[in-house]
């Protein structure tokens, strides 16, 4: 075989080969499989503050028990108990006005004070006390659950009642001992065994909360959204999300399983929607994601009236938090901004941020504070190239923050 030839046959079998040892593509060793999304935190970031409000203490009898109910009726400060009806007087005192147990108090569109008592209920008119029609409508024993605005919710073994002006609605709802809120038409309603979500409109339905979570208390909030507290006290959000509904875990930080936030529900500000909590033995208010704590002695009852005041039953009587006129974004803090802030901080205009509504301002009042203070160098402080705010002006848009951001 000549060289040439010999050749040939080399590349031959080369390229062809005998049978079942034909070539096919490159044989690589697998892809090794794409990295697994890190697992996504649905947990809720807390951060903390400081609460510092103000408070104001009256003194009660040792025999007005440890239960309380709260209202202002004509100008007056009323607390009924276990023993009776009291008014808070300017002196820190109180003078009993009522024999008898008390188990809620409200103030009628007329200025009046309803009492409800275990036999039925009263009305309070200046220094009289008389019988209401109310004990003939609704069947006793019946007890005051809860109220939101207006409206009063009363409930018996059987039914639940709405009193709305003089409207009486009754659903066919039994053993509610508790209604919570009435955000965007949805309350809560504590009954033996289970935490339901009562939405009034278009048809009153119940939804049960505590079948997908064990939740044992709910408060609702806004946009369709709940804040509970689950068996063994951590704190949990339901949220809409994508068309569902997410429960999602309270902490201080996203990657720290072992930092869930703790707490009692006590209620619910019916004007900024935030919820006060009992936090190791002392004081919050959860606002959005801000929990703001203070230290506070032991106290046995809780009371909210119908602008937000917080009042507590402690050992030594009635301790209300919080200025009995807080400061309102409507009233002091825009007014405030219009003359000294939006020139600048306007939609459009030279500096941000924009501060033109409530949103606005509750989302940057730290920046603001820490801006308008006398301490703050003056090639920093606001307003520029002006006259800065009094001390009076920066106190006022610092309680603004500390007693919740009032509309």
């Amino acid at each position: 075989m000549c060289p040439m030839r010999a050749y040939r046959c080399l590349l031959l079998l080369a390229l062809v080969g005998c049978e079942g040892l034909a070539p096919g593509p490159a044989q690589l060793p697998p892809a090794p499989p794409p990295p697994s999304p890190p697992p996504r935190d649905f947990s809720v970031v807390v951060t903390f503050d400081t609460l510092d409000l103000p408070s104001t203490r009256w003194a009660l009898p040792a025999d007005a028990g440890l239960s309380m109910r709260v209202t202002t009726a004509r100008g007056e400060l009323l607390v009924g108990g276990d023993d009776g009806l009291h008014r808070l007087t300017a002196d820190g005192g109180s003078e009993q006005l009522a024999a008898g147990p008390v188990t809620g108090l409200f103030t009628l569109a007329s200025g009046d004070a309803l009492l409800v008592r275990p036999d039925g209920f009263s009305v309070r008119t200046g220094a009289a006390v008389r019988e209401s029609e109310l004990s003939s409508s609704v069947p006793g024993p019946v007890a005051m659950v809860g109220r939101d605005g207006p409206r009063l919710w009363l409930a018996n073994d059987a039914t639940l009642f709405r009193l709305e002006g003089e409207v009486l609605t009754a659903f066919p709802v039994p053993k509610v001992h508790r209604v919570e809120g009435a955000t965007d038409g949805v309350l809560v309603l504590h009954r033996a065994g289970a935490v339901e979500a009562l939405r009034e409109a278009p048809l009153p339905s119940r939804q049960s909360l505590s079948e997908e979570q064990p939740v044992v208390a709910a408060v609702p909030l806004a946009g369709g959204a709940f804040l509970a507290v689950a068996d063994g006290g951590a704190l949990w959000r339901r949220e809409l999300e994508d068309g569902g509904a997410r429960w999602r875990p309270l902490r201080t930080g996203p990657a720290d399983a072992g930092s869930a936030v703790a707490a009692d529900l006590l209620g619910l500000d019916p004007q900024t929607g935030a919820a006060w909590l009992r936090v190791d033995g002392g004081l919050g208010r959860l606002d959005g994601d801000r929990l703001s704590l203070t230290p506070m002695e032991p106290f046995s009852a809780v009371a909210l009236d119908d602008v937000g005041g917080l009042f507590l039953r402690t050992a030594g009587g009635v301790l209300r938090m919080g200025a009995a006129a807080p400061v309102r974004f409507s009233e002091q803090v825009q007014p405030l901004s219009t003359a000294r802030c939006v020139s600048c901080h306007r939609q459009n205009g030279t500096a941000p941020p924009v501060l033109e509504t409530l949103d606005q301002w509750r989302v940057n009042v730290d920046k603001v504070l820490a801006r308008i203070g006398p301490q703050v160098a003056e090639q920093l402080r606001m307003p520029r190239n002006a006259d800065p705010l009094t001390p009076e002006e920066v106190a006022r848009v610092r309680r603004w923050k500390e007693e919740g951001f009032r509309p």
